[in-house]
C-alpha cells in the first residue's frame, strides 16, 4: 500500500505481480523498467495520486486467466507506455486512458471499453473481441485488427483510422477513406466520398450497408 510518495514497479523483461497493488492517500505508482508488468490480482488507486506507465513499458492486466483487474474505473495520468488486456473472461474497463501509449486486446473473450479515453497511440486487437460501449472511445490513433480479433463498434460512428489485416470489424459506421484492408471481414457501414483501399493478396469481405 503506497500512502505517500511514488513507488516504481517493473524491470527490463517480464515481471509477474501476484499481489494487490494499492495507492492511497497521496501515493502514486509508476509501472516502469522498459518491460512487461503483468497484474494477476488487483491494482487500484483510492487516493489523490496517479498511476502511470513509463515509456517503453507495458502494463498487462491478466495472464490469460480470469484475474487481473482495476478496482473500478481508474484514470491513467501522463502515461507514455502501453496498456494490454489478457483475460479469458468478459471484462469491462470503465477507466480513462490518456497519454501517448497504445492499447492491446490479447485476451480470448470480450473486453468492453466504456471510458472517454484520449490516448494517441495505436490500438491492436489480435484475439478475442473489443467492444465499445455507448460513449466509449478508442483514443485518437489508428486501430489494427489481425488474426482472429474482432472489434464491435456498438453502433457508433468512429473517426479513427483502421487497418484490417484479419478478423472482423462490425457494428458501427466508418469513413471509407480511413480504412485499409488486406484480409478479414468488414460488416460495419462504410460511408463518405473516398474510395476503399485494399492491399495484399488476402480476401476481404464487405458485408455492411455501404
Amino acid at each position: 500500500d503506497v500512502t505517500a510518495g511514488t513507488l516504481t514497479l517493473g524491470r527490463n523483461g517480464r515481471t509477474i505481480l501476484g499481489n494487490d497493488i494499492i495507492a492511497s492517500g497521496s501515493g502514486s505508482i509508476v509501472i516502469g523498467g522498459g518491460g512487461v508488468a503483468v497484474i494477476e490480482k488487483d491494482i487500484r488507486n483510492t487516493g489523490t495520486g496517479t498511476l502511470s506507465v513509463a515509456s517503453g513499458t507495458t502494463l498487462q492486466l491478466g495472464n490469460g486467466g480470469t484475474t487481473g483487474t482495476f478496482n473500478g474505473g481508474l484514470a491513467f495520468n501522463q502515461s507514455t507506455g502501453n496498456l494490454a488486456f489478457n483475460r479469458s473472461d468478459n471484462v469491462t474497463y470503465s477507466g480513462v486512458y490518456t497519454g501517448i501509449g497504445s492499447l492491446v486486446q490479447a485476451g480470448t473473450n470480450n473486453l468492453t471499453l466504456s471510458g472517454l479515453s484520449t490516448y494517441t497511440g495505436t490500438t491492436l486487437v489480435s484475439s478475442g473481441t473489443l467492444t465499445l460501449a455507448s460513449g466509449g472511445t478508442l483514443g485518437t490513433g489508428a486501430v489494427t485488427i489481425s488474426d482472429s480479433g474482432v472489434v464491435d463498434l456498438g453502433g457508433q460512428t468512429v473517426a479513427n483510422n483502421w487497418v484490417v489485416n484479419g478478423g472482423t470489424l462490425q457494428g458501427g459506421a466508418l469513413d471509407v477513406a480511413k480504412v485499409t484492408a488486406s484480409a478479414g471481414t468488414i460488416s460495419a457501414s462504410l460511408g463518405g466520398a473516398g474510395g476503399f483501399s485494399k492491399s495484399g493478396t488476402g480476401s476481404v469481405v464487405l458485408s455492411g450497408t455501404n
